[in-house]
């Protein structure tokens, strides 16, 4: 069974009272189920699959074009003539005539020399659109899925915020209806629960909006929870070149443009043979003729043979500023511009290592500083709401010290989910998985400190 019916299967098999009974799709399941039902990579993939065809179809270049013919032909005379013995009249039937030929005819230029090389680069050139296609769509859904992991972090923190927020104003609002507490002590109460209402209804907005998101890139429909948003594994990386010199080969871009130089290459190639290696038609032919007579005796028949070779010198191409020479120069020209293509994509990609090597960087510095922020922001909180308790602090500083921490937490959450998207895009620019980032540069739980 596929993944995504068995997805759907599930999820209506479920009845949603709470997300603790909701299925969960695993990112793996989620991944499948975008490259399954993703329109854009499904085209990705019939292109591939035209020129794998195209690819194995090579030998339909050298083939002989062969062709067969045919024909046969009757007649009757209607001057009938009298038979005095049998006293009948004869219908005066002529013959059958058959005729047949069979032509057999091959043809040389000079592109099919570089024929099976071209068809081979464009199968590469499907096969990279195809994988760097691939390789966006599971790094989009990667981020979208752990967004709505964070996303659910933040609607269980405010969640539990309002239930503190609407036990704080209620026992305000007792406190004011016996006397015991003053009317701008309660309308603050009020306004922290109102706005935490409204804090909670964003979070949900905010999930509602990645969920459309997420849900064009895998077709999944349905309610469904997802896996926990795992632990922050900080990375020791090493320098840019050196990350370069080991897996710029793994590079997609790259790839691309070393092939695309090659297809220019090759095009060079192909105009500099249509433009001075001559053509050759060669052909040969058989023919028959042949029938029965009136009385269906065999005629004599006849048999021909021919053949022909046609050789056609492009002498035009060999004058400077023909069209076919400036083709050629122009093909020439394109490799140089392509060969500067290869140099470019170089270039970007140690740049693009750089980039995310130095925000991963900067994202573990500020997690570090944003966890000990968080850590004193719940502090603070849990003090000032003690102090509530005692009657020692308003509500509205209750409400501030819950909106610090609040806005402490969903800052680290989501700079935790930044990180783990950005280790996957580095891992995906150097062709290796997550896991395999993570296992060669993770430092230590110890050592994160």
């Amino acid at each position: 069974m596929k993944i995504l019916p068995k997805i759907l299967i599930l999820m209506m098999c479920m009845v949603p009272l709470g997300a603790e009974e909701l299925p969960t799709i695993t990112l793996d399941e989620a991944i499948s189920a975008a490259a399954e039902n993703n329109l854009g990579l499904r085209q990705s993939e019939i292109t591939l699959n035209q020129a794998i065809m195209k690819q194995n179809s090579i030998m339909t270049t050298y083939m002989p074009t062969l062709s067969a013919s045919g024909s046969a032909s009757t007649g009757a005379s209607f001057i009938s003539s009298y038979n005095p013995l049998t006293q009948t009249t004869d219908p005066g039937f002529t013959g059958l005539d058959i005729s047949a030929g069979l032509d057999a005819r091959f043809t040389f230029t000079g592109n099919m020399i570089t024929d099976a090389e071209s068809r081979a680069l464009q199968k590469e050139s499907a096969s990279i659109t195809y994988r760097s296609d691939y390789h966006t769509l599971v790094l989009e859904v990667f981020s979208d899925y752990w967004t709505l992991a964070a996303d659910d972090l933040d609607i269980e923190t405010q969640r539990l915020a309002l239930e503190e927020a609407e036990a704080s104003y209620l026992s305000t609002k007792e406190m004011y209806e016996s006397g015991m507490a003053s009317e701008i002590i309660f309308a603050q109460a009020e306004q922290a629960y109102e706005e935490q209402k409204l804090s909670l209804k964003t979070a949900e907005d905010t999930k509602a909006l990645d969920m459309i998101s997420f849900r064009a890139k895998t077709g999944i429909t349905g309610d469904f929870q997802t896996e926990e948003l795992p632990e922050t594994i900080y990375l020791a990386l090493p320098e840019a070149s050196v990350l370069f010199a080991e897996y710029a080969d793994s590079s997609l871009a790259i790839q691309s443009a070393t092939n695309a130089l090659n297809l220019a290459k090759n095009n060079e190639k192909t105009m500099t043979m249509t433009q001075y290696v001559p053509s050759l038609t060669a052909s040969v032919g058989y023919s028959y003729t042949g029938g029965f007579g009136r009385t269906w005796d065999y005629d004599t028949s006849s048999h021909g043979l021919s053949g022909s070779v046609t050789v056609s010198i492009p002498v035009s191409s060999y004058i400077p500023g023909s069209s076919a020479d400036v083709n050629r120069r122009s093909a020439k020209e394109d490799t140089k511009k392509t060969a500067l293509m290869v140099d470019e994509a170089k270039n970007s990609y140690l740049e693009g290592i750089e980039k995310l090597r130095t925000t991963i960087e900067q994202l573990q510095d500020s997690i570090r500083m944003n966890e000990k922020m968080r850590d004193l922001y719940k502090k603070t909180y849990d003090l000032a709401k003690e102090s509530y308790d005692a009657g020692l602090m308003s509500a509205d500083d209750l409400s501030s010290a819950r909106n610090d921490y609040l806005t402490a937490e969903m800052t680290l959450t989501s700079k935790r989910v930044t990180h783990l998207t950005t280790s996957a895009s580095l891992a995906d620019t150097l062709g290796i998985t997550l896991e395999e980032l993570q296992s060669l540069y993770g430092i230590p739980q110890e050592e994160k400190a």
